[in-house]
């Protein structure tokens, strides 16, 4: 089993995931309720359409859109009460401010081949980002844009087991997961055992020039 199949599946084992629930932090049970009345009425309608049901129907559906509408501006009251709180600590309130005005924004993962077509699959697109690292690492510069690379020295220079690990101390916390779904903190709190494979994987690249399944 490979070093990210290892770590996934000790934290889902061990942690597990947190199911996270669309709107939940305004959606209680009371719009639970009546969202359920409102589709037992919609349903009503359906399976018979006379005037009255589609009436009933009407009041209970703009009756479902003011609730919904109430609880979102509390939501909104209290963050705002918490931005003018955290004032006088800009990173608690520039993150209150971004929580209220950021829009969703859906990641798009994609990438091009070696003719130029975008691939959307991920698994085509992990196959084509292998395919690129094995021909950089093979000094194949037709993959590389054609870019020349000068260096002090053409000797292949093994990077050294503190240098490793002082990459994996400074990433940064708290990012959202990548196509590989992997986490800084996995790597950082896991300790010298998985550092020490971690740097013998990338001695194994640079030493074989070409990308492991690991």
């Amino acid at each position: 089993m490979c070093i990210k199949e290892t770590l996934i599946t000790s934290v889902q084992d061990i942690i597990g995931e947190k199911q996270h629930e669309r709107n939940e932090e305004w959606y209680d049970q009371e719009c639970r309720e009546i969202i359920e009345v409102k589709r037992e009425a919609r349903l009503k309608c359906i399976q018979h359409s006379t005037r009255a049901n589609q009436e009933d129907y009407n009041r209970k559906r703009i009756a479902t859109a003011r609730v919904c509408r109430r609880k979102k501006r509390e939501l909104l009251k209290t963050k705002v009460h918490e931005i003018v709180e955290h004032k006088n600590e800009s990173k608690k309130y520039y993150k209150r401010i971004q929580e209220i005005t950021q829009e969703f924004k859906p990641r798009v993962n994609a990438c091009r081949d070696a003719g130029g077509r975008i691939l959307i699959e991920t698994q085509h697109i992990q196959r084509r980002w292998k395919e690129y690292f094995e021909s950089v690492l093979a000094g194949n510069l037709n993959d590389t844009d054609c870019m020349t690379f000068y260096t002090v020295e053409n000797e292949d220079i093994q990077p050294s087991y503190d240098e490793v690990t002082y990459v994996i101390k400074c990433l940064k916390n708290h990012k959202a997961l990548e196509i590989d779904q992997m986490i800084a903190e996995l790597l950082k709190k896991r300790g010298e055992s998985l550092w020490r494979r971690v740097h013998h994987l990338i001695k194994l690249i640079r030493t074989q020039h070409k990308m492991l399944e690991e």
